[in-house]
């Protein structure tokens, strides 16, 4: 019974949230504490390029599929990559 009520509890604020127009598939914008915006021109560009800029840590490449913690490092730079190996956002977090 518990099981069957978190399940429609869950539903219906999935609901709520497409309703009013909210796009839950995307994770939410966070602001560039980490300087992300400096390196949008690796969109696109394989793990090598990121490699070879020898960023100063905190730097996490996220490979396709790949399983992350979801702690908030607001000075950390993620790297997120396609199937294909290619950059295809940068964010920090």
């Amino acid at each position: 019974m518990k099981l069957w009520i978190s399940t429609a509890a869950g539903l219906l604020l999935a609901s709520a949230a497409l309703a009013n127009g909210t796009d839950v598939s995307q994770p939410p914008e966070i602001p560039d504490t980490c300087g992300a915006f400096l390196h949008q021109d690796l969109i696109g560009q394989p793990r090598e390029a990121i490699e070879a800029l020898d960023l100063p840590p905190p730097v996490r490449i996220i490979e396709h599929g790949q399983f992350v913690t979801l702690e908030f490092l607001p000075d950390r730079i993620n790297f997120q990559l396609d199937r294909e190996g290619l950059v295809e956002r940068i964010y920090c977090g």
